[in-house]
């Protein structure tokens, strides 16, 4: 029987370096199979962690107005749904392109120098000292952040104007 893990972020923060370190692995694991090692991989993400919250944070709130999270804002019940969701807009999709696109720039020339030196014996072609996501993990990435910012951002208190 396989093991499941009863592990549930509870923060912005946590679920964005959750969903970094599973594409990260993801793709690490496609590319580079058996060089895949699990402490490396932990390893980059507690590295990254602090910035990474706080940078993608940062340009979601520069393009999703009224926006008003950090990295240790509590994630609401992803389950959970307002009750009048059929009046809620999507985000658009110009705005989800803008933020793909700043994620893009984002994880492009990553500086992981911390990680070789926790490990100066790492042989590997994919994770390089400054490194760069790949676009399939870049928009992995984007897509489940994208829905997690989404879901606070339409379960955000509104005000009636009279």
């Amino acid at each position: 029987a396989m093991a499941t893990s009863s592990y549930q972020p509870s923060t912005v923060g946590e679920f964005i370096v959750e969903a970094f370190r599973k594409e990260l692995c993801g793709v690490w694991s496609l590319v580079e199979p058996e060089r895949l090692h699990y402490g490396v991989l932990l390893d980059v993400t507690e590295q990254v962690a602090p910035s990474l919250c706080a940078d993608v944070v940062e340009i979601a709130r520069g393009w999703m107005p009224g926006l008003n999270v950090h990295g240790g804002t509590l994630l609401p019940d992803l389950n959970h749904f307002p009750s009048h969701i059929e009046d809620l807009d999507p985000l658009p999709l110009q705005l989800r392109q803008l933020l793909m696109e700043s994620m893009d720039v984002y994880f492009t020339n990553m500086d992981l120098s911390e990680v070789y030196s926790l490990h100066p014996d790492l042989k590997t072609e994919f994770l390089t000292r400054t490194f760069s996501l790949h676009k399939q993990g870049v928009f992995s990435f984007c897509a489940q952040v994208m829905c997690m910012l989404e879901h606070i951002w339409q379960m955000r208190p509104t005000t009636d104007v009279v």
